[in-house]
């Protein structure tokens, strides 16, 4: 168990940024979560806005991306939640969030999250997270994140999802 620290450090960049390694690393954590399937985010991460990538006195504990969701997936989630998402309103997402298990409970989420949200400037994000996720909530909350639409089962898990919307600003 990792205990309470101050000593950590977050560092966001375009995917080009990162070495192989440090992408490796990345796709790891995120798959340790079981939202992601191996294949598809060695597909997309390449793609993302940026990442952001947290460490604790050195160690690797916590991810992030803003992604830029394709066609197919905004239309999954509009149609899931019964919300419309514009490419427009809403050109980026918020995910691939994972803090690895020895680290939770630390409130490490929305440092992270929070520099990673910042490379999209002033457009407008969603999100989605496990509908029963509190932490999370929490976190996307104080983000100026609200939740919207209807809960939909999930594709990789038990439970469902909800969605999450910052419009721009």
């Amino acid at each position: 168990m990792i205990g309470p620290s101050k000593n950590f450090s977050v560092v966001v960049g375009p995917p080009a940024q990162f070495s192989p390694d440090e992408l490796a690393e990345f796709v790891d954590l995120v798959t340790a979560g079981g939202e992601v399937t191996r294949d598809g985010l060695l597909r997309h991460v390449g793609d993302a806005q940026c990442l952001g990538f947290m460490r604790l006195e050195n160690v690797l504990v916590g991810v992030a991306g803003l992604k830029t969701p394709r066609d197919s997936y905004r239309d999954r989630i509009q149609q899931s939640a019964s919300v419309a998402l514009t490419n427009a309103a809403f050109p980026y997402e918020l995910g691939w969030i994972f803090i690895a298990p020895n680290a939770r409970g630390k409130n490490l989420s929305y440092p992270l999250c929070a520099a990673v949200v910042a490379g999209a400037g002033a457009a407008g994000v969603i999100a989605t997270s496990r509908a029963d996720n509190e932490g999370m909530h929490r976190t996307l909350f104080r983000l100026g994140f609200v939740q919207q639409g209807a809960s939909w089962p999930s594709r990789q898990s038990d439970g469902a999802l909800s969605l999450f919307i910052k419009p721009a600003n």
